[in-house]
């Protein structure tokens, strides 16, 4: 008998929209390539910020049927309540935020509150400039229009294009719908990068990877946004 799950999405509109399946990580590449559910279709991307497990179909779609009809108060708290389960699966983490020594620098990026977290969590920890063939130590980079470029001026994008389609591929082979990622990275930045000037000014806007991952539904934080 196969395991179902009962979700709650964010859209790009920022409605929710609240749905069943006994594969999520399939389920929510559908929503965001317009084959999911009629309401998801023209409300890409979607994020995935609640998921419930039930035993068995039937019973998923009597508890999709239940959440639907919560008022919008409701549904947020349900999101915020102990019945998420959104991070009892896999976790996809920064490798660097758990002492790996792999940013551009040569050095971690490590937080104890993140160890001490990650210690009864299933992580896979992941870097994507690494694993998109950089190496390390390397040349700070920034994002400037859709390239990443190094502050010798050299263009890298192919890199961090690279880091973003490994970092999918780990997900759909690990079954992740959650990712914890550093903060301002021009792979993992979630809410802010720098602004390609090598100045340190920040700007609203997605790292490559991060971007990749949330397009996908994918559940993105950064260290200092994530529910501890």
């Amino acid at each position: 008998m196969s395991d179902y799950y009962v979700y709650i999405l964010k859209c790009s509109d920022n409605t929710l929209y609240t749905g069943s399946t006994n594969n999520i990580s399939n389920r929510l590449l559908m929503h965001n390539i317009g084959k999911g559910a009629k309401y998801t279709r023209g409300r890409c991307p979607s994020i995935l910020m609640y998921l419930e497990h039930v035993e068995n179909r039937s019973l998923a779609v009597k508890r999709e049927e239940v959440i639907k009809k919560l008022k919008l108060d409701k549904k947020v708290e349900l999101i915020n309540s102990a019945t998420n389960e959104l991070f009892n699966g896999k976790i996809m983490v920064s490798a660097c935020l758990l002492g790996d020594s792999c940013r551009y620098d040569g050095k971690a990026r490590e937080y104890p509150n993140i160890i001490k977290w990650s210690s009864n969590k299933n992580i896979i920890p992941f870097c994507p400039e690494v694993e998109g063939g950089l190496l390390t130590p390397r040349l700070p980079s920034e994002i400037l229009g859709d390239n990443v470029i190094n502050s010798a001026g050299e263009d890298v994008t192919e890199y961090f294009l690279k880091g973003a389609e490994a970092a999918i591929e780990k997900c759909d082979e690990e079954g992740i719908v959650c990712a914890l990622l550093k903060a301002n990275s021009p792979s993992c930045g979630c809410r802010n990068i720098y602004d390609g000037t090598f100045s340190k000014k920040l700007v609203p806007g997605m790292g490559f990877t991060a971007k990749k991952l949330s397009n996908r539904g994918i559940a993105v934080f950064d260290e200092d946004n994530f529910p501890f």
